[in-house]
């Protein structure tokens, strides 16, 4: 088995159980069909590399010794997060892999729970609130059971000054 996925091999008639047993004898002249399976929805069969190619079972005869691979890869979805407004800000997240001030992706594996966070060294820099998949102004949670985007807007905090006039003095 190849990749970064899991899963599984299994064939007809029985003797291979990848996993278990990946080599088998068969009398010459066999025909062997393998069959690829993903571990679980986290994973993908991707194909086959060898005696066979492509995703469909794999028919193949021992006629002479084989090496077939059968490869599997994680499924991964996509997390964009944009900073927007004038305000300088930084967001990361639990599991560990965004740490951006302004835009960042990362990719992780399907079904992942991810909890985004906002900080800002400015004490004149406000966080604002969450946009896109999270709203409001507390930790952001996503599913990534898709490819997500999340915007965090942080602005510059703006103070008003009144000047006010006393006196009984002409305006100038």
């Amino acid at each position: 088995k190849l990749g970064s996925g899991l899963g599984s091999v299994t064939s007809t008639p029985a003797g291979i159980t990848c996993g278990v047993d990946c080599s088998e004898q068969y009398t010459d002249g066999t025909q062997l069909t393998l069959t690829a399976a993903p571990a679980d929805s986290g994973h993908q069969f991707v194909g086959w590399t060898g005696g066979c190619t492509g995703v469909t079972p794999c028919v193949i005869t021992v006629n002479s010794n084989k090496n077939v691979s059968a490869e599997f890869s994680r499924i991964v979805r996509t997390l964009t997060v944009t900073k927007i407004g004038n305000g300088t800000g930084t967001i990361s997240s639990t599991p560990a892999g965004l740490s951006c001030g302004i835009n960042c992706t990362k990719e992780f594996p399907v079904g992942s729970q991810v909890s985004l966070s906002t900080s800002s060294t400015d004490p004149f820099v406000k966080f604002i609130g969450w946009s896109g998949a999270c709203s409001g102004i507390g930790p952001c949670v996503v599913t990534l059971n898709a490819d997500t985007q999340v915007s965090a807007e942080f602005n510059r905090v703006v103070r008003t000054l009144n000047v006010s006039k006393t006196g009984n003095g002409a305006d100038a």
